[in-house]
């Protein structure tokens, strides 16, 4: 009788390969919320759990950096400089120490105004009044007036805009390539508005949010469309001496950091490291804003009036 030995041994290793990438998949499905803002426009959350990545430029690739064979002789020093820009090196182990909850998109004209009651981008040039676009033209000052207003109406310090580790963090979404869905600047336009597909175009305005493809964390326009006020002071060199454990940028300075660059921006200035700076006052029509929220929101719900997520928040 043969032996049902290498049969079950593929059976099992079967079994093993379905349940992996059965809990692969379950994990890459982020937990999601929708909190009511005050004046009632619904605001949708990703759960960003803990952890550790490398933050700043990926390495170059070595075949990039080959010489030609002409260019190198016996008595010729060669120096080699680094290609990457000066502000988005060293890249560094970065630990980021507590969970948070994180917009889905950028915040949007209807839940500004929702919140807010003004409509500062209202005949403004480059930018559409479209209650599913991007707020756009508020500054970093703006974006704190925003969240303030949040805090207000929750009673609690829960929401602010997300420290530039934290959104670098979430934009690569456990990637290490330049964009987080890989490093062909052939698929940039699947999942981003940027040069190509919007300036270029004549379409110089920020798109609806969402309607490109997502990260793999479930986050929409990470990369491109508006570029986001994040809370740190912006410091070109600030890269050499930044903390491992949840950095919180420099001291002080002149001017605030913005990520993930714009619809006029070139592919390279919308990868995940790239670092933008503007006046904290400054106004544009590429400049928006993504929510974060702290940990304390609740977990297992789908939706909440104000008054009961300060209840079960505490």
């Amino acid at each position: 009788m043969p032996s049902d030995g290498p049969r079950n041994s593929w059976s099992i290793m079967y079994r093993f390969l379905f349940l992996l990438l059965f809990a692969t998949s379950a994990q890459a499905q982020n937990k999601e919320i929708t909190v009511e803002l005050p004046g009632g426009a619904p605001l949708q959350l990703v759960w960003i759990e803990a952890g550790e990545f490398i933050m700043g430029a990926e390495p170059p690739d070595p075949e990039d950096e080959e010489l030609e064979e002409d260019d190198l002789n016996a008595n010729s020093t060669i120096e080699t400089v680094d290609p990457r820009p000066f502000d988005q090196i060293p890249d560094h182990s970065t630990v980021i120490g507590k969970g948070f909850w994180l917009g889905k998109f950028e915040l949007t004209q209807s839940q500004w105004e929702s919140a807010m009651g003004t409509k500062p981008w209202q005949n403004l040039p480059s930018a559409q009044t479209n209650p599913d676009k991007p707020a756009v033209f508020i500054s970093w000052d703006d974006a704190q007036h925003f969240v303030g207003r949040l805090n207000q109406a929750a009673g609690d310090s829960l929401y602010r805009l997300p420290s530039e580790a934290e959104w670098e963090y979430a934009c690569r979404a456990g990637t290490t390539t330049p964009w987080s869905h890989g490093d062909r600047q052939t698929r940039v336009t699947d999942y981003v508005w940027y040069e190509k597909n919007a300036w270029e175009v004549d379409e110089r305005f920020v798109h609806s949010a969402g309607t490109k493809r997502p990260n793999p964390w479930g986050l929409y326009d990470m990369h491109g469309n508006a570029e986001e006020w994040v809370q740190d002071w912006y410091g070109a060199f600030y890269y050499e001496t930044a903390r491992e454990l949840d950095p919180q940028g420099p001291d002080r300075g002149v001017a605030r950091v913005l990520r993930g660059g714009s619809y006029s921006d070139l592919a390279e200035n919308v990868r995940s490291a790239y670092r933008n700076s503007a006046r904290p006052d400054f106004l544009s029509g590429r400049f928006g804003m993504r929510v974060l929220a702290r940990a304390a929101l609740p977990t297992g719900v789908e939706q909440k009036s104000w008054g009961t997520l300060k209840k079960e928040a505490r």
